[in-house]
């Protein structure tokens, strides 16, 4: 009775790979970036290179070749970073099940990339699964007790910690080797913290800190309950169990992934701009009361420098600065290579930037989801991955796709700092 099952996951395989078979390399000269012929086109709301139209037959032509290809290219840095027959391949997929969409953390002695499932279609009954890189297999470990509400997360001194929402919202850890478990932190003096969404760990000055952002009103819009806090970048010290507030609302609206770069000197924050219409939920529409738009799609970088003038005293954000823009959608997923560059999953795809910003090149959603059956909850776009070595892993809802990259862009070690 097992072949006709075996048979038909292998057809679907085979089919949503056929649909993602165009790894070609796009190249778009930067020029048309930024001009083009009086008169043009273009949707917000959809990827550019499909939605945008112009008086040039030519320019025309070569978007909508591109609005199907694997490989977006604006550098040749990019092109370098892919080499010279880049090829997605899907490794994973679970029909009618959105189990791969955020974290994305790379357990690098374990050789895992460790995720966790859509919260938009789960609820607070999102659950973690593992990806093994040596042989693609995905195992989904059992909790005791069980976990609820997990989303983004990190791993840091061969732990996995995870970001909760919900009731008793927080932080908390987790030993791959046992899966035991525990809460790192849930409360500030006795209020709930709402929707924790994405987590950095830093060693800094021989300390550890956690860096972490919170929500309430998407707790809300997906059913976990209203934070008692407003939104805010957080700072966790270890060594004196101190928790407080370090990036305000007033400061960034709407924060929601969190990274700090390889030396431990910069951290970036992005915020999405979330468009309620007048046919949201009435629970959306209730946490975000009389706003149309909230936020900025962007990604912004401080600069980490001691709070004190004693250079041993914790690390405090200065210095905003505005790094990025998301051109459809919002930037979501955050990580960041060895070498500086910035990796952001956005409405269209996984845009790649260089240090100052520059668009290096995109690995485009519409092959990657291409054919998606799943009920996404109106998210039907790749909020996350993971950099595990020279491989990109995406996260891609029922389906894990994974490319091989011509350099290896993160390394791993005792203090993962991606």
């Amino acid at each position: 009775m097992m072949v006709p099952i075996i048979y038909a996951s292998f057809l679907l395989l085979l089919n949503i790979a056929v649909l993602a078979q165009d790894n070609s390399t796009i190249p778009i000269p930067r020029q048309d970036t930024f001009l083009l012929p009086d008169g043009y086109t273009s949707n917000i709301s959809l990827p550019w290179t499909s939605s945008t139209h112009t008086s040039d037959t030519s320019l025309n032509s070569l978007l909508a070749i591109a609005s199907n290809a694997s490989f977006i290219s604006y550098s040749p840095t990019f092109n370098s970073l892919l080499g010279p027959a880049p090829e997605f391949k899907l490794v994973a997929t679970r029909p009618n099940e959105s189990f791969a969409f955020e974290a994305g953390l790379w357990a690098w002695d374990r050789n895992e990339v460790w995720f966790t499932s859509s919260s938009t279609v789960y609820g607070n009954q999102t659950f973690v699964s593992v990806l093994n890189l040596l042989n693609n297999n995905v195992t989904t470990p059992q909790f005791n007790p069980p976990l609820k509400g997990v989303n983004g997360g990190y791993y840091f001194n061969k732990t996995v910690y995870f970001t909760t929402f919900g009731t008793d919202a927080g932080v908390i850890s987790i030993d791959p080797h046992t899966l035991s478990w525990k809460t790192v932190l849930n409360s500030y003096y006795g209020m709930q913290l709402g929707f924790v969404d994405d987590i950095a760990w830093l060693e800094w000055k021989g300390n550890e800190y956690a860096f972490f952002s919170t929500d309430g009103s998407f707790g809300a819009f997906i059913g976990g309950g209203p934070s008692d806090l407003p939104a805010a970048i957080w700072r966790f010290d270890v060594l004196t169990g101190t928790l407080q507030p370090v990036i305000p609302r007033s400061d960034v609206q709407f924060p929601n992934g969190v990274r700090v770069n390889a030396e431990g000197t910069k951290l970036y924050v992005n915020q999405p701009s979330i468009y309620v219409s007048d046919t949201a939920s009435p629970l959306l529409q209730a946490a975000l009361t009389n706003t149309t738009f909230w936020g900025t799609p962007s990604i912004y970088v401080y600069d980490l420098v001691p709070s004190t003038s004693s250079t041993s005293s914790p690390p405090k954000p200065v210095n905003k600065s505005h790094f990025s823009l998301a051109r459809t959608g919002f930037a979501d997923g955050l990580h960041l290579d060895d070498s500086g560059r910035v990796w952001s999953a956005e409405g269209d795809g996984i845009w790649v930037r260089a240090p100052d910003g520059e668009v290096l090149g995109v690995f485009n959603a519409a092959t990657l989801l291409a054919g998606e059956s799943v009920e996404t909850g109106g998210d039907a776009a790749i909020a996350n991955f993971a950099l595990a070595g020279d491989t990109l892993v995406v996260l891609a809802h029922s389906r894990i796709w994974t490319l091989k990259l011509a350099e290896t862009v993160v390394k791993g070690g005792e203090f993962e700092l991606r």
